[in-house]
Formats: structure tokens, C-alpha cells, sequence
């Protein structure tokens, strides 16, 4: 089971005699392992996520060009054995596995099967979970996290990495600008990771080196952000080669990031914003309105399949 989403009649140039290309957008969810939130948690001894789902986006030339790129990424539960049984409290403590051997064994059965390195590549873990703050929800998120990290180093791979974005924290009031610093923690692997292309004569001249796997608590809201825009910088890549078109700075803007958070959020797009920074009195006191003023895509086309696509059927 998982989803299958085309849009068609797709342009990088809004000029009617340009390439037109076709976004095709395929989640296969895993069937080991499914479940509700809360009831469904973290790995079985065998190794297998909650909700882990494979999702690859597919940019096809149309007409009789024929040339194709592709991208995979992945997201699943945090890949250790806990439970986060469902209470009465608006957020039920988090139970961590007793035994760490048992749960690092697991651990280890995940990456070396269900999301094998052997068979992805390089792998870049990205952990949106809490880690700052005092509240019993965040140690139980810190506790969390900082398994995941003791185990990625006993572990060992150096194919495996993980990179820990306190998503809520770095975001606050609204300020999804602060995905930029992600993006740039993992602007390196993005290019070494690179993505698969063939061209319309059936040569291969691309093989994707890599894959990145996303989680926060529920694998919902702040992981279709994060997972939207690394699929938006893939994108501007593949047009890259594509096109031959010199991404320039226009590949790094910050407000563009802003953009596909808050539609991937469930935001509402605007016009771009013509004025200068505002100043910290004035950013605090707009902080609630920021997710209508920001910079538009430079690809109004693909901007809407990807917001269309990723806000809800990448899970």
C-alpha cells in the first residue's frame, strides 16, 4: 500500500515553447509494522520501523525526449525499541526498551535490512525531535535522541550518519527560516548523495550514492517539511542537469525554503516580499502572519506538485 501521485504539463520556464515534464511521486509504505500513532512505536526485534515508507519522486521528460531523474528518500520510526503508551495525559511518557542490547540488536537488524546501507548507500539520519527544554516531554524526546546517537556510534558505519534538528525549537514562532540551517548541515550529502538519471537513449549516467531518512515522534507534519524540502533541492539539481540552466544563488535562498515549509505545513503561499529584513520589534510582532509573506519559488509549476504531493501522502 502507499500512494501514487503524476501532475502533468509541468514547466522550469513559463515560456509555452519550453520542455514540459511530468512529476511523478510513489510512497511505498512498508507492510511490516503499521499502526496508529502512539500505539505502533520504534522497531520489532527483527529490525522493522513503525510506518516505515520508501518515497521516490520521478521527473520524466515528456514527448520524445524520453530522459528521466529520480530520487529516493525515507522516513520511519526512531530505529531503537521503545513504547509511548497511550494515556490520559496529552502526551504520554516515552518507554525505553530495559534491555540495550536487545535494542541496539534491533538497531543494527534495521540497517542491515530493512533499510540496509548496504543497499541504500550512505545513509544521513535526520532527527527532528525535541531536545531543548525542561518539560517531561522533551527529557522523554532527549533520552530518545540521545539513544539514537549512542547507537549510531556503537554502530560504527562511518556510512551512517545522523544529524539532530531540534525542528521545534530552531522554529518557533514561525520562524521556518531556521530551516536553512539544516539544509546547510546537510547541503554536502544532498550533492554526494546525488540522484539517479537516465537519458532518452535508455544510458544511465547517474546512480543515487545515498539516501535520507527523516523522523520526528509521529513521522507527520514536521518530517513532510523537512522531507519536501530536500526533495525541492533535489529538484533544482535535477533541473540543473536537465536544462544545463546555471543555478546560480538562486538555489539557496532562504524565503524559498520559508515557502515550501509553510505550504508543506499547511500554509497558504503569497506574493513575494518586496521590502527589506524586518526588524527584530517588527519580526517578533508579525511572527503569527509570516507564513503569508514569503518569497513564491523561482518554478511556480513544480512548487505546486511538490505542495501538493508531499503535504500529506508521503506517509
Amino acid at each position: 500500500c502507499g500512494y501514487v501521485g503524476v501532475q502533468r504539463n509541468l514547466r522550469f520556464d513559463q515560456d509555452p515553447g519550453s520542455p514540459t515534464y511530468c512529476y511523478i511521486f510513489i510512497s511505498r509504505r512498508s507492510r511490516e509494522r503499521q499502526g496508529t500513532r502512539f500505539v505502533v512505536r520504534g522497531l520489532d526485534k527483527d529490525g522493522h520501523a513503525a510506518n516505515f515508507v520508501e518515497t521516490e519522486q520521478i521527473i520524466l521528460a515528456e514527448g520524445a525526449e524520453g530522459a528521466f531523474a529520480s530520487h529516493v528518500q525515507t522516513r520511519g520510526s526512531i530505529p531503537t525499541v521503545w513504547d509511548q503508551l497511550v494515556t490520559t495525559k496529552y502526551m504520554p511518557r516515552v518507554k525505553l526498551h530495559e534491555d540495550r542490547e536487545r535494542a541496539f540488536g534491533a538497531f543494527e537488524a534495521h540497517f542491515h535490512g530493512e533499510h540496509s546501507i548496504d543497499n541504500y548507500g550512505a545513509v544521513t539520519c535526520v532527527n527532528l525531535i525535541d531536545r531543548t527544554g525542561t518539560s517531561r516531554s522533551v527529557q522523554d524526546q532527549r533520552g530518545l535522541g540521545e539513544t539514537y546517537e549512542s547507537f549510531v556510534g556503537k554502530l560504527g558505519d562511518p556510512r551512517l550518519r545522523l544529524v539532530w534538528f531540534d525542528f521545534h525549537h530552531e522554529c518557533r514562532k514561525m520562524r521556518y527560516e531556521n530551516l536553512g540551517k539544516l539544509v546547510a548541515q546537510l547541503d554536502s550529502d544532498i550533492d554526494r548523495f546525488d540522484f539517479f538519471l537516465r537519458l532518452a537513449n535508455g544510458r544511465v549516467v547517474r546512480w543515487q550514492q545515498g539516501c535520507f531518512r527523516t523522523n520526528c515522534m509521529d513521522n507527520l507534519d514536521r518530517t513532510n517539511v523537512v522531507q519536501a524540502i530536500l526533495a525541492r533541492q533535489v529538484i533544482l539539481r535535477m533541473r540543473e542537469t536537465l536544462l544545463g540552466i546555471d543555478m546560480g544563488a538562486e538555489e539557496d535562498k532562504p524565503e524559498d525554503m520559508v515557502h515550501l515549509a509553510t505550504a508543506a505545513a499547511g500554509g497558504s503561499p503569497s506574493e513575494p516580499r518586496d521590502s527589506p529584513p524586518p526588524s527584530p520589534e517588527t519580526e517578533k510582532a508579525t511572527s503569527r502572519s509570516f507564513p503569508q509573506s514569503v518569497l513564491r519559488s523561482p518554478h511556480a509549476d513544480f512548487e505546486r506538485a511538490l505542495q501538493t504531493c508531499w503535504r500529506d501522502n508521503a506517509n
